[in-house]
């Protein structure tokens, strides 16, 4: 809205004008809040094994640095992330990446999901890959 305002624009015809996305980004990100909250809270009620609890919370650092990546344009133009700030987001993904690649053969399979439906051809039922 401020640039609208800056070249000239009324407040209003700038609000029309420039917020719509803004809103969208916002209440999708507010969206993913929730979503990011709920697992964790059930990861953490629902999980006994630790080594359980710290796969499935790895995955859901995953899935939120995934969502910051798939937004980061719209963190970068309004300032909730810096450039910094997401040069760090991507190493850290690049980190928990590699932490997960040893398991995800096995994670996959846990869901217990074929390769015909997955359309691939990773691994076999024992977790061994081809």
């Amino acid at each position: 809205m401020q640039r609208g305002v800056e070249r000239g624009m009324s407040p209003k015809a700038s609000w029309d004008e420039h917020s719509q996305l803004e809103l969208v980004d916002a209440a999708t990100a507010h969206g993913y809040n929730i979503i990011l909250k709920y697992n964790y809270s059930k990861i953490c009620e629902l999980c006994r094994d630790e080594r359980l609890k710290e796969v499935l919370t790895d995955l859901l650092r995953l899935y939120a640095l995934e969502r910051i990546s798939e937004y980061s344009l719209s963190f970068f133009e309004t300032k909730v992330l810096s450039a910094t700030s997401l040069k760090t987001y991507r190493s850290l993904r690049e980190k928990l990446l590699a932490k997960i690649r040893p398991n995800a053969l096995n994670i996959v399979e846990a869901f217990s999901y074929s390769d015909n439906t997955l359309h691939t051809a990773l691994g076999r039922q024992e977790g061994r890959a081809y």
